[in-house]
């Protein structure tokens, strides 16, 4: 965590110089390390996609992690890997709905509703009323 910590300030320029210049030697030297920066790199950029950033830290964001054309490709890769995911959940998220109900996977009150919905259903019914209405 608390390495964790220090990579977000160091992808977000929060760090001086000399801390900056001694951290990247650790990845040169560690390959955990350095893996370790690359998730919290894509962390950070998936919260700045989806919009979980809060208002400052967004500022910092744009501010020192855009900085670079490679850093704003990996963002808009990220956009769009996104925003596909969401568009594939959705459809499938419609093709479950559509086939329960084509399936007659239906609710208790779907099934309620479309009993007297129907023409003969619905024509029962109010005979159904009239003679009990007659009936008492």
């Amino acid at each position: 965590m608390e390495n964790e910590q220090k990579i977000m300030r160091f992808l977000l320029g929060e760090m001086a110089e000399a801390e900056r210049f001694d951290l990247e030697k650790q990845f040169i030297a560690d390959a955990n390390l350095f893996d370790q920066l690359k998730v919290v790199e894509d962390e950070l950029i998936e919260r700045y996609v989806r919009g979980w950033m809060e208002p400052s830290e967004l500022s910092t964001f744009e501010k020192n992690f855009l900085t670079s054309t490679k850093r704003r490709g990996r963002v808009e890769f990220s956009r769009q890997l996104v925003s596909r995911l969401d568009e594939q959940r959705e459809a499938a998220f419609a093709v479950k709905k559509t086939a329960a109900v084509v399936s007659g996977d239906r609710s208790v009150w779907d099934r309620f509703a479309a009993f007297f919905l129907t023409r003969k259903s619905a024509m029962a019914g109010a005979v159904a009323v009239v003679v009990a209405l007659l009936g008492s």
